[in-house]
């Protein structure tokens, strides 16, 4: 039914179906034929969108609220680019939302999610995201991006469940996470930031768990199923660029462990390759490196003892090969650089993977 009156053009009850879309609400139009406000009450985009829409424009510019199941922004590539062009819209654009899921990665998908997303005349874009990573882990994104380049803030309350959910580690909890990432738009997307973790508790992973069976420290490896093992402090700084994360020198220390790391994570061919130094006791065996000037030489920095061995992270991100130097096992840091090239043989006939499958 099409209604005509001095006010424009009106379809009350909207209905378009086709194979990717299906459409039922209302529309309405000005007598120029501009679009003038719509209500959507069902909208379901190949299998992108699943959700109520309005939307009114007003003050030269849209305002639209997104209530629903779904969204999946994986599926709209080009939706937080504005920044990558010169081009203006002309038509600001203001976005509210509350949702039982938005999918913003692959292995990003938030629960609960509310916001606002909006564009400017130039093609500035700010957005904030609030919600449940997992149903579970509290998230919060505030964005900023532009012609100019822009700025991402996640935080987190619970950590440990948020990385656990993003797949770095099986199981975790507690915590306190921020990561500050710039967006250079200079030239392809890249990122370059931050991640700081306080007070985080690790109770299972897998990869930890190679370490620990290849260093042969079955006590840290009982007080990890038993207690969990803790993590004061966690920093790296990071790039993302070419679908590869980069870091360098990121530190992990807690009472029991520390760990220094570098190294990438490719993500289109999901595989690790990190390289780092890890150090049992570390509360205890870091004591070594308050002493001036010598204790630099002997620790080898930062998340190093003296009693530490040198290691490598290599393969799927779901099942890498962990590699233990065992030249660099109980030597100190000025020596245990110099071992980081040698053999990476294990301390036993049977290989970490073969000794974890066998004590699982």
């Amino acid at each position: 039914v099409i209604v005509l009156d001095d006010d424009g053009v009106r379809a009350p009850n909207y209905q378009l179906t086709s194979r990717d879309l299906i459409v039922e609400g209302n529309v309405a139009l000005t007598p120029a034929g501009d679009l003038q406000r719509f209500r959507f009450r069902r909208l379901q985009y190949r299998g992108a969108a699943d959700a109520d829409v309005r939307g009114v424009f007003s003050d030269g510019g849209w305002s639209i609220g997104i209530k629903g199941a779904l969204l999946d922004l994986t599926k709209f590539d080009d939706l937080l680019e504005g920044g990558e062009t010169d081009e203006r819209t002309d038509t600001p654009l203001s976005v509210r939302f509350d949702l039982d899921r938005l999918k913003l990665r692959e292995n990003l998908q938030v629960a609960q999610a509310n916001g606002a997303l909006n564009l400017s005349p130039e093609g500035d874009v700010t957005g904030r995201v609030n919600g449940l990573v997992g149903g579970v882990a509290p998230l919060d994104i505030r964005l900023r991006n532009g012609k100019n380049g822009g700025e991402a803030v996640l935080r987190s309350p619970n950590a440990g469940e948020l990385m656990r959910e993003a797949g770095f580690f099986d199981d975790g909890a507690g915590g306190e996470l921020v990561l500050v990432a710039n967006i250079d738009q200079a030239e392809d997307l890249v990122f370059s930031g931050n991640l700081k973790v306080d007070d985080i508790v690790i109770h299972e992973d897998a990869k930890l768990e190679k370490l620990l069976i290849g260093a042969d420290l079955a006590e840290l490896r009982a007080k990890m199923r038993d207690d969990g093992i803790v993590f004061d402090r966690i920093r790296t700084d990071f790039t993302f660029a070419d679908s590869t994360v980069s870091i360098k020198d990121a530190v992990a220390t807690g009472p029991s462990i520390g760990v220094n790391i570098s190294g990438s994570y490719g993500l289109d061919e999901d595989k690790l390759d990190l390289d780092g130094v890890f150090t049992p006791l570390y509360a205890l065996n870091s004591l070594v490196g308050e002493i001036p000037l010598l204790g630099d030489i002997l620790t080898g920095g930062d998340g190093q003892g003296v009693f530490a061995f040198n290691f490598s992270v290599k393969g799927p991100a779901a099942d890498p090969d962990i590699g233990v130097n065992p030249l660099s096992v109980l030597t100190p840091g000025i020596f245990r650089k110099i071992f980081a090239g040698g053999s990476d043989s294990q301390s036993s006939d049977l290989s970490i993977d073969e000794r974890y499958k066998a004590d699982r």
